[in-house]
């Protein structure tokens, strides 16, 4: 039976998708199908579990712009709770992750929504957002408080976020504090701790530099299924860094997982290995510029600096030459937070090239 959409079955469907496990998300999706078939509930409630159920088969399908839909309609029923929360921040995930429209201010808008109503989830996204000044003036105070308020809750997102904030020195540099939340958020199997206390290790940030863990602890970020592990470690084995034997064939395998997974911060960084040659195949400047753009077009301000120097360069560069559009996408990094986009900015507008590496 399927009284609330807040229910045991679809709060494990909603896990299982976090973990990125399909063969639960499927199996809890069936599940909750047959017992729907016999609710007593009222048919508009009733109405709101099944579009609950539904968003998740198309999200679980690959299908993002049916679940958008699906999203969209769960919103408009209405019914409040942890449920109407989580269609409104998974809409917001849509937009930002996947091809369906990115409209920034409203996904902004989502993610509050879903916040006011208590998603942990929600409040570390919309605290990125307000940390980055996407969709929201950018204030550092108010994405504190708000990653607080997720790590409050319990969420290995908002311990990740945070240590990435202490790591970076966007509150206060804090390397202490940054390998203290990545620690505790790895131990609780968030790949993307995995990935960051990977790098502290493999370049010594906040511990004593020690290159055997750090590539232990980046294949566990790669065997918990994280896209930006598979870049880095696929890039890795292609080089032969950190000790590793060189693994062509496996290298090319991990960087073709890190493309299909569509994520923007896989994107940015499998683009500048295009650009610089560090893939089979050696330089394809094409493929880097049509990376950032998918990068940038999901939100990845780094990408949107890489793409604003492959314009202000042109033809070498794998794209025609753009100095308006250049000015404009470091213009937008630098709001983000991109310290040497004003530099860069100087640079183009004096008719001057480019300098230096791909920002990853």
């Amino acid at each position: 039976m399927l009284p609330h959409p807040e229910n045991e079955l679809l709060w494990r469907v909603r896990t299982a998708v976090e973990k990125g496990d399909r063969s639960v998300v499927e199996g809890n999706i069936l599940a909750a199908r047959l017992d729907s078939r016999s609710s007593t509930e009222p048919p508009q409630q009733r109405q709101y579990s099944l579009l609950f159920v539904g968003t998740w088969t198309h999200y679980v399908h690959g299908d993002c712009h049916k679940a958008a839909s699906a999203l969209r309609l769960l919103l408009a029923v209405g019914g409040g709770g942890g449920a109407q929360a989580c269609a409104a921040y998974t809409l917001a995930i849509c937009m930002q992750f996947t091809g369906v429209a990115r409209d920034e201010v409203c996904l902004a808008g989502l993610l509050q929504q879903a916040a006011d109503a208590g998603h942990a989830a929600a409040c570390n996204a919309l605290g990125v957002c307000c940390a980055y000044g996407t969709g929201v003036a950018k204030d550092m105070g108010r994405a504190e408080a708000l990653l607080n308020r997720a790590f409050d809750a319990g969420s290995t997102l908002a311990m990740c976020s945070l240590g990435q904030c202490h790591l970076l020195g966007r509150f206060r540099l804090d390397y202490e504090r940054s390998i203290t939340l990545f620690r505790g958020a790895a131990d609780l199997g968030n790949s993307m701790a995995m990935y960051f206390l990977a790098v502290c290790y493999l370049y010594g940030r906040g511990v004593a530099k020690d290159p055997a863990r750090g590539v232990q602890l980046m294949q566990a970020a790669v065997q918990a299924g994280n896209p930006v592990a598979f870049n880095t470690f696929g890039r890795f084995l292609l080089s032969g860094d950190h000790g590793l034997p060189k693994d062509a064939e496996r290298g090319a395998t991990l960087l073709l997982w890190a493309e299909q997974s569509g994520d923007p911060v896989a994107l940015n960084t499998l683009g500048v290995s295009y650009a610089n040659g560090d893939v089979p195949g050696g330089v394809d400047k094409k493929k880097a510029v049509l990376l950032f753009e998918r990068a940038a077009h999901r939100g990845n301000h780094t990408a949107a600096a890489n793409l604003a120097r492959c314009c202000a360069t042109g033809a070498a560069a794998g794209v025609e030459w753009d100095a308006r559009r250049a000015v404009a996408l470091l213009r937008a990094a630098q709001q983000a937070g991109n310290h040497l986009a004003g530099d860069e900015i100087v640079r183009i507008l004096a008719n001057k090239r480019p300098r230096g590496p791909m920002y990853c």
